[in-house]
């Protein structure tokens, strides 16, 4: 698990009580989350509420599948790799539709351009310089 938030101590108490210490990983905050997220299988992201969070973007840029809950904005799904799960299900509902889905063994590109286009740096940097530009006239 990566990341720090408000219920990392509750987590940290319920992996103990579960005896899931030499299982689970609680690494924290990390500025190295891209490269971890080379070595995964899938990204889950059960989040109450979220600003626009790039890990979400940056995983769906690398073919990573996701599994977010649906209290976040949809403005985070830039590919079919990102798929919305209720905070209301229970874990085993949520373990379910993570294994059963076939995003997890396949890696393809069908959303590439789209991230490309629009997380591309080249292409922000036009869109901003196009408003500054628009905000001067």
């Amino acid at each position: 698990m990566i990341g720090d938030g408000e219920l990392k101590v509750k987590i940290e108490n319920k992996v103990k009580e579960l005896g899931l210490d030499t299982c689970v990983e609680l690494l924290g905050y990390r500025d190295d989350v891209n490269d971890l997220m080379m070595g995964m299988d899938a990204l889950i992201f059960p989040s109450f509420h979220e600003g626009l969070s790039i890990v979400l973007i940056e995983a769906q840029a690398t073919g990573l599948p996701v599994f977010a809950s649906d209290s976040i904005s949809q403005e985070h799904k830039i590919s079919n790799r990102l798929k919305f799960i209720s905070l209301s299900s229970s874990a085993e509902i949520w373990a379910d539709i993570i294994l059963k889905s076939d995003d997890i063994y396949k890696n393809d590109n069908r959303n590439q351009a789209k991230i490309d286009s629009c997380y591309n740096i080249n292409n922000v940097a036009e869109e901003v310089k196009r408003y500054y530009v628009e905000m001067l006239s």
